[in-house]
């Protein structure tokens, strides 16, 4: 190998970055291997009003409920730069960061809403602050749902 050669391939592989990730607007459609993200939407048992949402609860990265004044584009789901940035759009009213709680031998995300709120709702995965490679950061738009009885 050449110097040229050489200099040349050290100089690109600094300038390669590694980082990754890409915004998933999670939906019963959504792709199989982000199945295990998916929530269980339910009527609430002690009043019809409100819908019980469950949320399988992943590591690493926080969680927080969404408000917006209306239903949102697809486009005015990424909400990674409000997040980030703690400023949200004119279109939001509220943004609440979300705790697990412990389910038998797991931990989950619940959360209980007005049905009238289900289409302007939203829970937003991702990580707090700023990271070199994001992998993949998620929004789950609840309008998309069927609701569930309970048992299931």
């Amino acid at each position: 190998m050449n110097l040229y050669t050489l200099l040349l391939s050290l100089f690109l592989s600094s300038q390669v970055s590694g980082s990754f990730s890409e915004h998933i607007i999670l939906s019963p459609k959504a792709d199989a291997k982000h199945s295990s993200f998916q929530p269980k939407l339910s009527v609430n048992s002690n009043n019809p009003n409100f819908i019980d949402i469950e949320i399988p609860y992943n590591e690493n990265k926080s969680y927080w409920v969404i408000t917006a004044s209306k239903q949102l584009l697809n486009v005015e789901l990424e909400f990674r730069w409000s997040i980030w940035n703690n400023k949200a759009s004119d279109n939001i009213l509220q943004v609440a960061p979300l705790k697990q709680t412990k389910k038998k031998d797991t931990y989950v995300i619940n959360l209980t809403i007005h049905k009238d709120q289900l289409q302007k709702t939203y829970v937003y995965y991702d990580y707090e602050t700023i990271v070199k490679d994001g992998g993949y950061y998620y929004t789950y738009d609840f309008s998309k749902y069927q609701l569930q009885n309970k048992s299931q």
